[in-house]
């Protein structure tokens, strides 16, 4: 076992009035952001003698509940197992503790030296928005090259909604054009124009825009993506200053207002990656209330997402064997596999103007590539999604309950990293620095 502290939860239910089985909670594996923004973990834990006296000894007053024991915890080097099965079944609901439970984490801002915006939202559920501890030059890398008034479009967004002062904007140009009609909003920013020859590789060119950066974060844009939120570089920093983080993802909504993609789920049944609650409505909140919470997630998308200079030179950037699909989702799980949290947040919101700049072609090169690497993980299935639960339609429950066999590929993914083959990764981490 990595880690000497150790906390146990598993899934529950209601019993009703009449006695019946009613509401089932089907959990997903440790996710410190997920319990930040509400208690999902509920009232039935196990908490180890050394987890238990690491709580009582950090100095605050004791916790005057279980919500606050384990939220004490998300700072901790502590080993977490979820049992997915139902365990207990309770008398009532867990009440909703809105304003226990908003001054609980208000109080592990205070610890980390943070600043935090905490709102409830309703029903045990809130918004935590942490302001950033610095103001930090931040790298927008954009890749483009065939449909400039996407890129303008992209630029238009950026300038009406960027407060932070220190942005500069890389634009990899893979074109034969010379952005001319792009200059005049590139004239704003603090920015340079680097050329990526050859035939058009997505990952190849973000890495190409990363070695031209100067910023202490990288913020990949695709250029077919519109910004919707004030403040949102802000919004982007101050969570990945947070303890444990490594990158973080946006909701992207299509320009019906549907989801596009708000964080990503393995599919085991089918040996892919699946963009998470798509087409749901932005306003609906989404399967338990996904689209309102920021949480963990195996990857996110890189048509928006920022994470420290140094962790994406740390990893090895993108693997550029992944011509246009799939790296994103490679660079998340190898942060993941470094020990460092994906977050997505659904507190910055873009527009994203699906394939438009570059069409709908499939590249079965790159899933091949990316399958082979993680073969084992996308058999196991995605850690943060319940095993009792279906990918497709999402996290409704499975018509029975899940095979012995997945339940014992669940149990103990939740503290470790996932298994991967790094033989496969080409792309030196030298050649990004």
């Amino acid at each position: 076992m990595a880690q000497s502290l150790l906390v146990i939860y598993a899934d529950d239910d209601t019993i009703d009035v009449h006695g019946r089985r009613t509401r089932p909670r089907f959990k997903p594996q440790w996710s410190p952001e997920l319990l930040l923004s509400t208690d999902y973990v509920g009232p039935f834990v196990a908490v180890g003698r050394r987890a238990a006296r690491a709580v009582v000894q950090k100095g605050d007053p004791p916790p005057v509940s279980l919500y606050e024991t384990l939220v004490r915890l998300v700072d901790t080097d502590v080993h977490v197992e979820r049992v997915p099965d139902v365990l207990v079944s309770l008398a009532a609901p867990p009440p909703s503790d809105d304003g226990v439970g908003a001054e609980v984490v208000r109080a592990v801002a205070r610890r980390r030296g943070s600043s935090a915006e905490v709102s409830s939202i309703g029903g045990g559920r809130r918004r935590v928005v942490w302001k950033p501890s610095a103001r930090p030059k931040v790298s927008a890398v954009i890749t483009t090259g065939l449909r400039e008034d996407l890129l303008i479009n992209l630029l238009e967004s950026v300038a009406e909604h960027t407060s932070h002062e220190h942005l500069e904007i890389v634009v990899v140009n893979s074109g034969e054009g010379d952005l001319e009609r792009a200059q005049r909003w590139l004239d704003g920013f603090e920015h340079r124009v680097v050329r990526a020859p050859g035939p058009f590789n997505y990952s190849a060119a973000n890495n190409i825009g990363a070695r031209a950066a100067t910023g202490d974060y990288l913020l990949f844009l695709n250029d077919d993506v519109e910004v919707r939120t004030a403040n949102w570089i802000e919004r982007l920093v101050g969570q990945a200053e947070q303890p444990g983080v490594g990158i973080v993802g946006v909701l992207l909504v299509y320009p019906s207002g549907h989801v596009e993609c708000a964080g990503v789920v393995l599919d085991p049944s089918r040996g892919m990656p699946k963009t998470q609650l798509h087409l749901h409505p932005q306003a609906s909140g989404g399967s338990e209330h996904l689209l309102e919470l920021t949480r963990n997630t195996v990857a996110v998308s890189t048509a928006c997402a920022l994470l420290p200079t140094a962790l994406f030179r740390e990893v090895g950037g993108f693997d550029e064997g992944l011509v246009m699909e799939r790296g994103d989702i490679d660079l998340s799980l190898r942060i993941w596999h470094a020990g460092r949290r994906v977050v997505w947040t659904p507190e910055v919101v873009l527009t994203h103007h699906f394939r438009s700049s570059r069409g709908r072609a499939e590249w079965p090169a790159d899933h091949e590539r990316f399958s082979a690497r993680w073969e084992d993980l996308l058999r196991w299935g995605d850690p943060f999604l319940n095993p009792s639960l279906s990918v497709t339609p999402e996290h409704e429950i499975r018509d029975g309950p899940p095979s012995l066999e997945g339940l014992r590929r669940s149990l103990g993914r939740s503290s470790g990293r996932p298994p991967w083959r790094p033989e496969m990764l080409t792309t030196p981490a030298a050649a990004i620095g």
